[in-house]
């Protein structure tokens, strides 16, 4: 008998579990603002800017009489894409990226973008502006970049 009780006192005191602490009710917090978008990396350098562009947390600046578009990445890398001449819309082309400018429509579209990779919508940012025509002399010369990703974008 005593061989019986044995196992059967475990048994008992095994369900005999502390209870968890009661949890208190979540207190009503104030509503959940908007994240602030990231902070736009400053340009590099003190060459003077013809116009700026917002690109999801990337700034193009474009410089250079509109020849050149630097891109200064989220993620702190610097590259130069080269304006082609006469394209329509305008374009400026390197190292994987391409930046788009086109003003043809009511809403201008601009869009700076990976190949084969993510399309980031751009917006114009306040910024000297200069009348400069965009068939202006090139310069590229660089290595191979990627657009980096927003840490808060699941795809």
């Amino acid at each position: 008998m005593r061989r019986m009780l044995l196992p059967l006192a475990a048994l008992a005191l095994a369900a005999c579990q502390p209870s968890e602490p009661a949890t208190t009710a979540p207190v009503a917090s104030e509503p959940a603002t908007e994240a602030a978008p990231p902070a736009l990396p400053e340009p590099p350098d003190a060459t003077p800017i013809d116009a700026s562009y917002a690109c999801e947390g990337n700034r193009v600046d474009l410089i250079n009489q509109r020849g050149t578009a630097r891109i200064a990445m989220s993620d702190g890398r610097v590259v130069s894409l080269g304006g082609m001449r006469g394209s329509v819309p305008a374009t400026w082309r390197d190292v994987g990226l391409t930046f788009t400018l086109d003003e043809r429509g009511s809403t201008p579209q601009i869009v700076l973008a990976q190949d084969n990779g993510p399309e980031l919508r751009c917006e114009v940012l306040d910024a000297p502006v200069t009348a400069a025509p965009v068939d202006a002399p090139l310069d590229a010369t660089h290595e191979d970049a990627a657009l980096p990703r927003d840490a808060s974008d699941p795809s």
